[in-house]
């Protein structure tokens, strides 16, 4: 049985596609976690700014913080995601809770930061865990 050109052509436009997809997918996402370069969520991110004003994006508060320990420079701003709804959140301002709900599997993130203090109790009656100092904070 002969295979005719229109459905080669169109198998052959699909394969193209699909690895254009893919590559576009792992290389255009745009900025990844300086930590484990997964790409950085809208609702996760975590932006860090340096004494030397440069800014470090982070998939995650976990991720962030594991990064930020090897670093010599104190953090001059830090910016995280409301829990709730993805809003960016000063850490200055952010009460953080740890509970057992992991927001990334890959790193074990279980810090969520929450703008009301309200929020971050109803988090811990729901869920259990306890309110932490900010992650950020430099003494």
């Amino acid at each position: 049985m002969r295979i005719g050109k229109w459905p080669a052509g169109y198998l052959s436009l699909m394969a193209i596609l699909a690895l254009a997809a893919g590559l576009a997918s792992r290389y255009l996402v745009g900025r990844r976690c300086e930590m484990d370069g997964q790409a950085l969520s809208p609702t996760l991110r975590v932006d860090l700014k340096l004494a030397d004003g440069v800014t470090h994006s982070f998939c995650s508060i976990e991720c962030a913080r594991r990064w930020l320990a090897a670093q010599k420079q104190p953090v001059k701003e830090a910016l995280v995601r409301d829990a709730l709804n993805g809003d960016p959140l000063d850490a200055y301002v952010a009460v953080f809770v740890e509970s057992p709900i992991v927001t990334n599997r890959a790193n074990g993130n279980h810090i969520h930061a929450f703008r009301a203090r309200t929020d971050a109790m109803d988090h811990i009656r729901r869920f259990g865990g306890h309110e932490i100092d900010d992650p950020f904070e430099t003494p």
